[in-house]
């Protein structure tokens, strides 16, 4: 455009000229998209509860997966005894 705008019209722009481009990803991934992934593995009980957490949460380190999968089973009652085994030997 700047060898046309340079013979066309005259204008005294350099031919040289070359740009700089940066490109972004193009692919920005919806939180909610990625909850509705993580909530199909939880119903066809396909994935592990760490599993889900580091999926919802790339960015996060192990003390911090841990400790989410950690409240997790907290709030769930999965970290209580099973009755059926209470008092067994």
């Amino acid at each position: 455009m700047l060898v046309i705008d340079r013979h066309v019209f005259g204008r005294p722009t350099p031919t040289d000229y070359r740009p700089s481009v940066e490109l972004e990803d193009s692919i920005v991934e919806d939180v909610r998209e990625r909850a509705e992934s993580v909530e199909l593995l939880r119903r066809a009980e396909a994935a592990s509860i760490e599993v889900r957490v580091r999926t919802l949460h790339p960015d996060w380190s192990d003390a911090e997966v841990q400790a989410e999968v950690a409240r997790i089973q907290a709030e769930t009652g999965r970290l209580l005894p099973d009755p059926f085994q209470v008092g067994i030997d």
